[in-house]
């Protein structure tokens, strides 16, 4: 009896590991370790054959922008392409993509110490279901290479052979390719030592190391959604020597922009972005952090306690679009002084002086915002050109409680905010003044001028809005379940964020189209045409909503951001 619960047991523990396996692993494991940038596209015959079959797939064929593609020049080039290829090798492109490309295919490269970047070494592996197929896709290569070709060379290393193609002077660098396994995996490299790697690790993994055998990676690999079409591993310290050794010239901003993007890349270890089909496309950007070099601000946002659900509860349902976030502007300002110019920044400082009334240490009074934000736009009221704007945050003292005099100084800091933008929208002679008015029992601050901001504080909130309506609107909602909608998508698609962004894209398009000739006037303002409005509408038709989240691991050990359009 023993004996069978101790095989059932193994046999059950070798099926999770089993399960645990991705396509592409048996491919990582074939990766040198210093591989710098790395892409994996996995089980591309399944997920194709999902995107093909969804309603998203066939209404993406019917827009006007595609009916145009398939007429143009390029559309045409690219079938006389696809045509060529399934001549030669006597299969119809669906074929080829699931027969070679199907399981799995991984892309690696690495960059060589003291090398620029056209040096880097490159390698591709596949997991080819057809080695038929793959047979005479490699004939049909050579054949294709024949005028350049100067020999088609058969090498060994240690017991297995790889072929070396020789080009002639001039036409271009040598390439290596092997078949192992009768041709279950195949490995291209335009460098030979990459070539005898590969064999190595597949003869003897265990004595030589592989990306996929790194502990980094393999957290960074887990963080990634398991059903991702494509991911892509960037390590750290080979994306900055990219950014550094970037020979393009860099005006002022953009290299402000670099020096900000290498400073925070100090902290980052590795970096993966994965792209899946999830009812529409979902792209997800994940980061492991080195905990010792993240700042210590940073790492106190990520522990910081705390939900978003007391100001989420108060959006009203007219809203078509939110923001709702984990708040610590602390290190949010510190990232903003390094991106912004020196001449703007000083502007924001001399506002804050402006402003800050009895707050005398402006790093502790931002850390007391929070910890729940949140922002939202409305559509406009029929005849109004505005869309009403809404952004709220909570007060908390340490305690976790409201503060009555943390509310007094920030209703003095926006009462001067106000007064100074009144003294901009005067006529000139007599500035704007500012005015109280009752709304849901609090009050509410504007400036008696048409169409200005207003604000209201209380002992545990602050609300900033484009009009007191706006303002009212938001304190007049009772605290009480957000729509049904919004937490059925947020359940199935973005669970357990704290940090968010959400667009009813169906609400927004019925608001856009009711004020079609208000939302021209503005694009135009940004040198957007019509047309081009009409071709983002027509995109955004296929999907009901849209969303992007932001995730902290604690003490910011991970990052993870995703972005995804929504068809349920």
């Amino acid at each position: 009896m023993v004996h069978r619960v101790v095989l059932v047991v193994l046999l059950v523990s070798n099926a999770s590991v089993a399960r645990a396996e991705r396509p592409a692993d048996p491919l990582l494991r074939l990766v040198p370790p210093d591989a710098g940038v790395t892409l994996a596209v996995e089980d591309l015959r399944g997920q194709a054959h999902t995107f093909l079959d969804s309603p998203v797939a066939s209404a993406l064929s019917r827009l006007p922008a595609a009916r145009q593609w398939a007429l143009s020049p390029d559309f045409q080039r690219l079938e006389g392409a696809r045509r060529e290829i399934e001549g030669a090798l006597h299969a119809n492109i669906a074929t080829l993509r699931d027969d070679l490309l199907g399981d799995a295919l991984v892309l690696a490269m690495t960059m060589p110490a003291g090398q620029p970047p056209d040096a880097a070494r490159g390698l591709l592996l596949l997991r080819p279901r057809d080695p038929a197929l793959l047979d005479r896709a490699i004939a049909a290569v050579n054949e294709s290479d024949r005028p350049m070709l100067r020999a088609l060379v058969s090498r060994t290393w240690k017991g297995t052979s790889y072929q070396c193609r020789r080009f002639l002077a001039g036409a271009k660098p040598d390439e290596w390719y092997a078949l192992l396994d009768n041709g279950r995996f195949f490995a291209w490299s335009n460098s030979e030592d990459f070539i005898r790697g590969v064999i190595d690790r597949h003869h003897d993994g265990a004595s030589h190391p592989n990306l996929l055998g790194l502990t980094t990676f393999q957290r960074l690999r887990e963080g990634l959604p398991a059903r991702a079409v494509a991911s892509l591993f960037l390590e750290a310290r080979t994306f900055e020597r990219l950014v550094r050794e970037d020979p393009r010239a860099r005006g002022p901003d953009q290299e402000r922009i670099a020096r900000a993007l290498l400073g925070s890349l100090q902290a980052v270890e590795y970096t993966g972005l994965a792209l899946e089909w999830r009812d529409g496309p979902i792209l997800h950007v994940r980061q492991e952090m080195a905990v010792e070099r993240v700042p210590g601000s940073w790492r106190t946002w990520a522990s910081r306690e705390g939900t978003t659900a007391g100001p989420l509860r108060q959006v009203p349902p007219s809203a078509i679009a939110l923001i709702a976030g984990h708040l610590h502007l602390p290190p949010v300002m510190d990232a903003l002084r390094v991106l912004m110019p020196a001449s703007d920044w000083s502007r924001l400082e001399l506002l804050a002086e402006a402003v800050r009334g009895t707050v005398t240490d402006s790093r502790t009074f931002l850390a007391s915002l929070g910890p729940g934000g949140v922002a939202y736009i409305e559509a406009p009221e029929p005849k109004a050109a505005d869309w009403p704007w809404v952004l709220a945050t909570e007060l908390r003292a340490k305690n976790g409680e409201g503060d009555p005099e943390l509310a007094r100084n920030v209703e003095g800091i926006m009462r001067s905010a106000l007064a100074l933008q009144g003294l901009q929208m005067g006529n000139g002679q007599v500035p704007a003044r500012l005015v109280e008015k009752e709304v849901a029992g609090g009050k509410v601050t504007t400036l008696s001028t048409p169409d200005a901001p207003a604000f209201a504080v209380r002992a545990d909130r602050a609300v900033l809005g484009s009009s007191p309506s706006a303002v009212g609107r938001f304190l007049e909602a009772s605290p009480n379940p957000v729509p049904a909608d919004f937490e059925r998508h947020r359940t199935v698609y973005f669970a357990g964020t704290e940090s968010f962004a959400y667009v009813d894209l169906d609400r927004l398009r019925g608001a856009i189209g009711e004020h079609r000739e208000d939302v021209e006037r503005w694009l135009a303002t940004r040198q957007v045409k019509p047309k081009d409005l009409d071709e983002a509408l027509q995109l955004l038709s296929l999907f009901r909503f849209g969303f992007a989240t932001a995730q902290m691991g604690p003490e910011l050990r991970w990052t993870h951001h995703s972005i995804g359009m929504i068809s349920p």
